[in-house]
């Protein structure tokens, strides 16, 4: 036998104790290995994988939330949706670019600097009857102000009981991705009247918020995406944003809107 031949029968011995092994791999994991998944990586994924089926729930359709990634059809086809960009109540919604204040932009303060610039003023989100289980984080606010050091926006976070009514784990804690807290940010500005908010027609309503006309997005099901209120402030001629970080209903939003025009 030449020695071509005698290389070329090692090499294809090699090569069928190589299949071998990754069936008997497959075999004592609990499972067989289908041909196509022998080259697709240590952990192929299941036949029934969400993210593969591409299948498109109908609206009235009641979802399997013990289903794991139950939300992603709901999300998918509110992705496909249109962004939605018009006015509600006043409020341009979904807008690019829009009018600001004309003063020249000054510094920012941060944390507990920032609250105690607003206190007693109209930028003064801290005295509101929040309710239990809702509180400030005084740690995350943020105040800018015009360089004649008159008050341009503010930004304060609320930290959110995990478990209060109207929160949920979200997807991302029950995947064990992330184990963050709901939160709910509120941004107040003046001489703005709109948002950059990136969301379909069907998910905006409007709504009023202690007597003051208001622009409502809800989630896109359960508290699953992003939640707000926008109110109009007169005052100011600006408006007031609370938004929900994708874990909060928005009854509770509209709750803790109601509660800083208390």
């Amino acid at each position: 036998m030449h020695l071509s031949q005698t290389r070329r029968l090692i090499q294809l011995a090699v090569f069928a104790l190589s299949i071998g092994s990754l069936f008997a791999a497959g075999y004592a994991g609990g499972r067989w290995l289908e041909p196509s998944q022998l080259w697709a990586g240590d952990d192929p994924a299941p036949n029934d994988d969400p993210f593969a089926s591409g299948a498109t729930p109908e609206p009235e359709t009641t979802p399997d939330t013990t289903e794991p990634h139950w939300w992603v059809p709901y999300q998918e086809q509110d992705d496909r949706r249109p962004t939605f960009h018009g006015e509600i109540n006043g409020i341009e919604v979904g807008a690019s670019s829009g009018s600001t204040p004309d003063c020249p932009v000054g510094d920012t303060l941060i944390g507990e600097d920032a609250i105690e610039a607003a206190s007693e003023t109209y930028f003064d989100l801290t005295t509101a009857d929040l309710p239990d289980g809702v509180s400030v984080s005084n740690d995350w606010a943020e105040l800018r102000r015009c360089e004649d050091g008159s008050l341009l926006s503010i930004n304060v976070t609320l930290a959110v009981k995990p478990g209060l009514e109207g929160t949920s784990t979200g997807p991302e804690v029950e995947d064990g991705a992330d184990d963050r807290e709901p939160t709910i940010s509120i941004t107040r500005a003046r001489d703005i009247t709109w948002w950059r908010t990136e969301a379909s027609e069907e998910r905006w309503s409007e709504a009023e918020i202690a007597g003051r006309p208001a622009a409502a997005l809800a989630p896109i099901i359960g508290t699953i995406g992003e939640t707000a209120v926008f109110v109009t402030d007169p005052e100011i001629d600006g408006s007031t944003r609370m938004r929900g970080d994708g874990n909060v209903s928005l009854d509770l939003v509209k709750s803790i809107a109601e509660a800083i025009y208390r």
